[in-house]
């Protein structure tokens, strides 16, 4: 049995499971892992407790924040006094039909709970803990659950060198968005989920980690077209303020940006209707979601055709070495400007450019 089988097996047999992370400042990627491993618990009618608490005041953050995941019991004793069970479903409510024996005299033992207040399954049978090096760093929590940490099995989910392997199960993942490892063991537990909610949410995460790895991030948009999802509810957690035409603009450019070159400098081309239908501002908003607000690109080429000279392309470079620039300055011609090139070339030189910039 490999180690995710093993895992997924241990998480299948569990029927209460405390799940925790250290508190206070935390990542995109540690608040999307943790939302979305304890979505999918939820779903596979785990009773789940959290620690810290306030960290689903962070859920906000996500492009669905749920705040209620609570799952409820309907219970009737004892079990007899039912003689028939059906429900009604509608568009707009859901009508579970119950009747009692003639024995019954009463529906005094019908009652409707929280998973969590289960007085048949109050006990932890799985802790995992998740981007925690070690357990100290839960305070005071551990200290007073001393005895709950010490007895009970612990799933160790992490993706830092120095953990410290402290779990009976230690699933480490260096270099790896805690995001992309629950991904990958929300889609063992529910593999055949479209479930968009925990998607986008774990994407969220993911692209959080990567957004220095252009040849990662084309990676990840590529997986969001495969599942339909909503790139736009992705990046509306990145931008500040945008707008709808924004929004719309920046999926478009996202959904076909290549990487070029060992740097893995991405390559965006813009239409000449496209160039025509956006001003200025929406190109500088382009530049800034692609280098600061989003994905924090260090390099960058963006071309566009330009409608006023049709045998021409305009375009920018940025690159954090200023004697690249000024050395593609020489060759292509252009302005150099802190860490970005402004030039404008005849479209056969076209190939040559980005031939040399990939050589970078």
């Amino acid at each position: 049995m490999d180690e995710l089988q093993e895992i997924r097996q241990k998480i299948i047999n569990s029927q209460s499971v405390l799940l925790v992370t250290k508190s206070g400042k935390l990542t995109l990627d540690l608040i999307s892992a943790f939302f979305c491993l304890f979505y999918t618990l939820k779903r596979i009618g785990k009773k789940v407790n959290i620690y810290p608490e306030t960290i689903k005041n962070k859920f906000s953050l996500l492009p669905h924040p749920i705040d209620n995941l609570d799952t409820y019991i309907l219970e009737i004793s004892p079990p007899n006094n039912i003689s028939e069970l059906y429900y009604q479903k509608s568009s707009e409510s859901f009508r579970l039909l119950i009747t009692l024996s003639k024995n019954s005299s009463s529906s005094n033992n019908i009652r409707l709970f929280s998973l969590e207040d289960d007085p048949l399954n109050l006990n932890v049978d799985l802790i995992i803990s998740l981007g925690v090096r070690n357990l100290e760093e839960l305070g005071e929590y551990y200290e007073k659950n001393f005895k709950t940490f010490f007895e009970g099995f612990i799933l160790n989910i992490d993706n830092q060198k120095d953990n410290f392997n402290f779990g009976q199960i230690n699933w480490i993942k260096k270099d790896m968005a805690l995001s992309e490892i629950v991904h990958q063991l929300a889609i063992n537990l529910l593999p055949k989920t479209e479930d968009k909610i925990l998607l986008e949410n774990l994407f969220v995460g993911i692209i959080d980690y990567y957004k220095k790895d252009p040849e990662k991030i084309l990676q990840v948009f590529t997986l969001a077209q495969r599942n339909a999802l909503e790139i736009k509810n992705i990046l509306r957690l990145f931008l500040r303020n945008p707008n709808p035409e924004v929004l719309t603009f920046s999926e478009k450019v996202l959904k076909r940006i290549k990487v070029i070159g060992e740097n893995n400098i991405p390559l965006v081309i813009l239409t000449k209707k496209e160039f025509a239908d956006i001003d200025r501002q929406k190109i500088i908003y382009l530049i800034k979601m692609l280098r600061v607000q989003v994905f924090n690109f260090p390099s960058l080429l963006i071309l566009w055709e330009s409608h006023a000279d049709l045998s021409s392309l305009g375009g920018v470079f940025y690159f954090p070495e200023k004697e690249t620039l000024v050395r593609l300055a020489s060759k292509f011609g252009g302005q150099t400007n802190g860490k970005a090139l402004l030039f404008q070339i005849p479209k056969e030189k076209k190939e040559k450019l980005i031939q040399e910039i990939s050589s970078c």
